[in-house]
């Protein structure tokens, strides 16, 4: 079945990139925030993860608002990421009977955006231990 190794093969991108900028946010200085990258980047990469095993959004929030070193625009982005998850727009949209199937893109985007927001914010990760190791960002090690 074609989908099921697509799909498996996007759960290995997106688990190599979340382990690859937790390992590096880590050893830039940030090991809270690397902890709650990999933590992330387990729910992203599962293939079961409902919002209420979303866990690690609370002590990313707590990594985000401790971290004073970071750039403000990464701190603010994993905010709304945050944010966005204490909101849970998604809880709002139809469910039973199978109804996810048939909506329409609005509310694909609103039911999936968790999982592209937390990408960006890998990516975001990724970006920001790599500005620091090349020594364009100041982190405390």
């Amino acid at each position: 079945v074609p989908h099921n190794w697509a799909g498996l093969a996007a759960s290995g991108l997106v688990l190599a990139l979340g382990v690859f900028a937790a390992v590096l946010v880590g050893r830039a200085g940030q090991p809270a925030l690397g902890v709650c990258l990999a933590g992330v980047t387990s729910l992203l990469a599962s293939p079961i993860s409902w919002s209420h095993h979303y866990i690690w959004i609370v002590p990313l929030g707590i990594a985000l608002w401790q971290a004073k070193a970071l750039p403000a625009w990464f701190r603010a982005f994993g905010g709304f990421y945050v944010f966005w998850f204490a909101l849970s727009p998604f809880k709002y949209l139809p469910k039973s009977h199978f109804v996810e199937l048939h909506y329409n893109l609005g509310q694909h985007l609103i039911a999936d955006s968790g999982v592209y927001l937390g990408v960006l914010l890998l990516v975001a990760g990724l970006v920001v231990a790599l500005r620091a190791r090349s020594g364009k960002l100041a982190l405390p090690s």
